[in-house]
């Protein structure tokens, strides 16, 4: 292959990957991981709105203490979002244009990889086709997620470590530490990233190198996650539950629930929508081959197969929270999986000349499986909530004035309602909403309108007692004007 052909390949890759998506750029968050986009999204919405602290990420619901301060990971990726939206204005196409961004570095910080570690820029190139067309990194480079930004970090993070160990630039070495740092800082499982300098400073130290140096590169890094380790040690303690902290041990989770989760993760989820039947044949050829060859013997392969094995342990951990379909826990295995993608390529390509084309027809189907997997990601029954809730999404939100206080049923989520329909207030994840609490939160909260979906709810008696008219009715959700507090007092 004539080595200017790399650049034809990175655009062909580029350019086919967002047409097949374009379509989607400027439509409403809907379809496949509704909910976590939902959060995200209304996080950017208040920083845009209201306040433009970044330590102070907010969500639409104010049932915990009138506050709405919700503090996952730091939102460094959903405030830089915001911020855009102060100045051209808030439509959900800025959002994805700015994901999408994103991904762009993240397939830079790939191919830069990737041409560091096997010498040449097409097959990097062809790193840049693999992941253009992973069904995860396709779906989720224009959702708004923060495992995206943490992606590329983490990306950058490889990069500037291999490149490190080739020059000894102390440049890179701070290059590496500070994105991991900013990677583990956006979303916290890529901490596990860590293992690779974690693995290079030991076997330094087992080969008898310089104190100095092992030492030094030791407090580089941990200086440089001292930001994401003080972030997590304050926000952890404010989360509701610990089931993500307490992983496999968490016992709300049976034996044969978490085997039955392994096998539909194994056969389907990881296969079909985290890298596609094409590219997982290639993994596993790659490992093989890289096993077979003693390749593993190598440095740099050595580090990247201790992230693969550490990213694996942290997949086994993590399996009861996570489930059977969540795939976007699976992005930082990503560039691994790549790399080994991209090393089965190289090792049958150079076998013979019918293998080589082979290859080439092979990669063809990528965008196929890709696109079959991943097209109907958007659709609005893949919601997994009251689907109202998108059919007649700018009614429910014309109907109240942005700025009111309501009380909101039936959204276990509590992101996807608020979010969808724009509002603010209190909400109940279920039929039960007594009428004393409708009560407390028109008097002592302020609230002023109800939407819901509960005919449980509606059908108490003497609900029509907090009433003060129907706003309207929009499929299966009515809205009612609340009857003030002296009001209910007067009756």
């Amino acid at each position: 292959m004539n080595s200017t052909n790399y650049i034809l390949i990175i655009l062909i890759s580029i350019l086919l990957s967002t047409l097949m998506k374009v379509h989607v750029l400027d439509l409403e968050i809907q379809g496949k991981h509704t909910w976590r986009q939902s959060q995200t999204a209304l996080n950017i919405r208040n920083f845009a709105r209201h306040d433009a602290n970044i330590l102070n990420p907010r969500l639409a619901h104010f049932n915990s203490d009138d506050c709405n301060i919700k503090r996952k990971e730091f939102p460094l990726m959903q405030w830089s979002i915001a911020m855009v939206h102060r100045i051209f204005g808030e439509r959900i196409l800025y959002t994805r244009l700015c994901i999408l961004l994103i991904s762009f570095f993240s397939i830079l910080a790939l191919f830069k990889t990737c041409a560091l570690l096997f010498k040449s820029k097409v097959w990097a190139s062809l790193a840049i086709w693999v992941i253009c067309f992973c069904p995860v990194f396709f779906y989720q480079s224009i959702s708004p997620l923060p495992d995206n930004l943490a992606l590329c970090f983490g990306i950058f993070f490889l990069y500037y470590f291999f490149r490190y160990l080739d020059e000894r630039n102390a440049t890179d070495l701070y290059a590496s530490a500070l994105f991991l740092g900013l990677s583990s800082l956006c979303k916290l499982p890529f901490i596990i990233y860590g293992i690779i300098p974690a693995v290079y400073i030991t076997s330094s130290f087992l080969k008898g190198h310089r104190y100095k140096e092992i030492l030094n590169v030791y407090l580089i890094f941990f200086l440089f996650q001292i930001p994401s380790i003080a972030w997590y040690l304050y926000v952890i303690p404010e989360w509701n539950s610990t089931s993500l902290t307490d992983g496999i041990f968490d016992n709300s989770v049976g034996l044969d629930k978490y085997f039955y989760y392994l096998s539909i993760q194994l056969l389907e989820t990881i296969p079909s929508m985290v890298i596609n039947y094409p590219t997982a044949v290639l993994i596993v050829i790659g490992a093989i081959l890289a096993l077979r060859n003693n390749e593993i013997i190598k440095p740099k392969v050595l580090f990247l197969f201790s992230g693969l094995l550490l990213c694996i342990v942290y997949f086994f951990f993590i399996l009861k929270q996570i489930q059977g379909y969540h795939d976007y826990y699976h992005l930082p295995f990503i560039p691994f999986y790549i790399i080994l993608s991209v090393y089965a390529i190289k090792k049958i390509s150079a076998w013979n000349k019918l293998a080589y084309i082979f290859m080439a027809v092979y990669l063809l189907l990528m965008p196929l499986f890709c696109w079959s997997k991943t097209k109907t990601y958007w659709n609005a029954d893949l919601s997994y909530t009251n689907l109202d809730l998108i059919k007649y999404r700018h009614e429910l939100q014309d109907a109240v004035p942005t700025s009111e206080s309501c009380i909101m049923i039936n959204d276990k989520s509590f992101s996807i309602m608020p979010y969808a329909i724009d509002k603010q207030g209190y909400i109940f994840y279920n039929d039960h909403l007594p009428l004393e609490w409708i009560e407390d939160l028109i008097k002592r909260n302020k609230a002023n309108y109800l939407y819901s979906d509960s005919r449980t709810v509606e059908e108490q008696h003497g609900f029509e007692n907090y009433i003060q008219d129907t706003i309207g009715i929009y499929g299966s959700i009515n809205v009612f004007k609340l009857k003030t507090s002296k009001e209910i007092i007067a009756n």
